[in-house]
């Protein structure tokens, strides 16, 4: 078997929900062999943002003392890390949302953000985090903005990233203060408008829940469905995922630990009729089949698309197995309608995507006979 196949297989199954003998006899064994690739493993989790959960299951299963001791001291380190950044995360947030309720706004909280304050998974250093995403009534998101600022955040420096105008941005620039783990994005839309046409903010707002918190500050989660559903929209349209046949395992193991956590309070055949309208289906059946595989999950009666999504998961496999068809499908993913419109802001009908394509098609080729690759480029404009 490909050693990256291998990896990605050891690492999915530590984190699978199934807690059963024959598991962590598997485990077990396939540690015991010899064979895996442990500063792949590491390498792949770190990319994956999923090592500290990584951890945080090899030690619930009894497997963490079998590890190679740098692979033990890397894996712990990143973990406590983790662990302190999260506690960093939550403090900033209930001091954040403290200020907001001082001038009657009652925010919320998105992605990351909630898990900190529902138990949404066993480990506190489980979920890896790079910001705050809070949502706040458009109208005064600005003002929210300033607040943060004239209490000593300061806005990132975006330079580079030139195709982002936040005068229309679904969230204003990122802030960060000194001496703080990460970035605090205040949200006047949920999410992008191109996945706002599946869950428009209007809805988010609606239905969206009070979390009971012992810090005496108001403050709301989007309803379980919602959470599902966002997670969907940011990891498999957002961020391309599903249609670069991405594994995108920490996305994944939070959608496994939503469906345990909230069960039957996730609406699943809403969240299906609310992907099928825009087409995007495949994106909710995919991902629930890829949990059910990789992690154990149960899958939920109900969602069509079966067919598509046993290919979607062959196709992972697939480019997992052959790093060179994963290089291929990314390269062509860049000139996908999506990414063209992304990259250089043009409209999405047919003349101005081909131009695009033209143009981009012909800087790749300058690129290569005269300077380092566009990717560089690209990524940082992503």
């Amino acid at each position: 078997m490909s050693p990256r196949l291998l990896a990605f297989d050891f690492i999915a199954g530590c984190l699978s929900v199934r807690d059963d003998p024959d598991t962590d006899r598997i485990l077990r064994s396939s540690m015991a062999a010899g064979s895996l690739d442990w500063d792949l493993i590491i390498a792949m989790a770190d990319r994956q943002n999923i090592a500290p959960a990584l951890w945080a299951a090899l030690s619930k299963r009894a497997l963490a003392a079998l590890l190679p001791a740098k692979a033990r001291g890397t894996l712990f380190k990143q973990h406590l890390l983790n662990t302190f950044k999260n506690k960093a995360f939550k403090d900033q947030a209930v001091e954040i949302v403290r200020q907001f309720n001082a001038v009657g706004i009652e925010p919320v909280l998105l992605k990351g953000a909630v898990s900190l304050f529902l138990a949404t998974f066993d480990d506190p250093g489980a979920r890896v985090m790079a910001d705050l995403d809070i949502l706040v009534p458009a109208q005064s998101a600005q003002a929210c903005w300033e607040a943060l600022c004239a209490a000593g955040y300061q806005p990132i420096d975006d330079k580079f990233n030139v195709t982002v105008d936040y005068a229309r941005h679904h969230h204003l620039r990122p802030l960060y203060r000194p001496n703080y783990y990460g970035t605090v994005e205040i949200h006047r839309e949920a999410l992008p408008e191109s996945a706002a046409r599946i869950l428009p903010t209007a809805l988010v707002w609606a239905e969206a829940e009070p979390v009971v918190n012992p810090f005496g500050v108001a403050m709301k989660a989007p309803s379980p469905s919602h959470r599902v559903l966002h997670n969907l929209l940011h990891s498999g349209l957002i961020n391309g995922t599903y249609a670069r046949g991405a594994p995108a395992l920490r996305s994944l193991h939070e959608l496994a630990a939503m469906q345990a956590v909230h069960g039957n309070a996730i609406d699943w055949k809403g969240l299906a009729q609310m992907l099928g309208r825009s087409g995007q289906g495949k994106v909710l059946s995919g991902s629930l089949y890829l949990a059910q595989r990789l992690l154990g999950n149960p899958l939920p009666e109900g969602i069509p698309g079966a067919a598509r999504a046993v290919l979607h998961h062959a196709r992972i496999r697939s480019q997992l197995r052959w790093s060179g068809l994963d290089e291929l499908v990314e390269r062509v993913c860049w000139f996908s309608k999506a990414s063209i419109c992304e990259f250089y802001r043009c409209g999405d009908d047919f003349w101005s995507v081909g131009k695009s394509r033209l143009r981009l098609g012909m800087q790749l080729i300058w690129k290569r006979a005269v300077g380092p690759p566009l990717s560089q480029r690209l990524n940082k404009a992503s």
